[in-house]
């Protein structure tokens, strides 16, 4: 398989772009609800500014997500396939109250996400590299006692 977009998996790009998707949604959803807050239809306004307040939130990590993946950045790689997972799981729940629609995207988001996220070449552009580098190597130990000579003798 090929690389992608600046040398990216094709497969780690669709990961992003699931996000991406995802956090344009949510941010969709938010100002649904910054709306609904202005025209006082909310029952409780605080709660529905402590929502609104949670969502900016997410989608800003949504977004870190998705820019952290494109950047090949290894510590996206955890975070962005439990996001997945939640998201599977909304879209399960969204089916079983019979929002077909949305339940069928969610799903369809996540295991994009999914399958972009745990691709064997996306695994390995987010893997860390452990190996040291040239001119790094290991420093002796040092001696355990004072005198210089190892412990117990």
């Amino acid at each position: 398989m090929g690389m992608g977009i600046k040398g990216r998996p094709p497969l780690l790009v669709a990961g992003a772009a699931a996000l991406a998707v995802e956090a344009l949604a949510l941010t969709a959803y938010t100002v649904y609800n910054v709306i609904d807050l202005m025209t006082a239809s909310s029952r409780t306004a605080s709660n529905a500014a402590a929502l609104i307040g949670i969502q900016v939130i997410v989608i800003a990590a949504l977004v870190l997500l998705a820019r952290g993946a494109l950047g090949l950045r290894p510590w996206t790689r955890t975070p962005a396939v439990m996001v997945q997972v939640l998201v599977g799981v909304v879209g399960y729940v969204l089916l079983r109250a019979h929002q077909y629609p949305w339940g069928a995207l969610a799903l369809a988001l996540a295991l994009a996400g999914l399958a972009g996220f745990l691709a064997p070449a996306s695994l390995k552009a987010l893997a860390r590299n452990l190996d040291p580098a040239p001119g790094d190597a290991e420093k002796p130990a040092k001696p355990a006692g004072k005198s210089g000579k190892p412990a117990g003798r």
